[in-house]
């Protein structure tokens, strides 16, 4: 089973900022540890540098779960990145 979520802010670096955070702790409530989720944070805030979006555009996030990882599908008018992370292990 997966599970999804979908998250839009603009490109200003103000905003998009909350796409990493965001990603970093729902890592956090799958299981991770805080470091896990400032990794993965700052993995996704590294790709959505490599995007180059123009200052007034919008960066849409998909976070998807699935048994075996997180992935941060990121995407700006054409051009896209994603960013898979290991899951942890879930806690019993």
């Amino acid at each position: 089973m997966t599970d999804v979520f979908r998250l839009t802010v603009p490109y200003d670096a103000r905003f998009r900022a909350l796409i990493g955070e965001v990603a970093g702790r729902y890592l956090e409530l799958a299981g991770g540890t805080a470091d896990e989720g400032r990794a993965l944070a700052a993995e996704v805030s590294a790709a959505m540098d490599r995007l180059q979006a123009g200052e007034w555009s919008s960066i849409a996030a998909v976070v998807r779960q699935t048994a075996g990882d997180v992935s941060i599908r990121l995407q700006d008018g054409g051009r896209s990145a994603t960013v898979i992370h290991r899951a942890p292990a879930k806690k019993p």
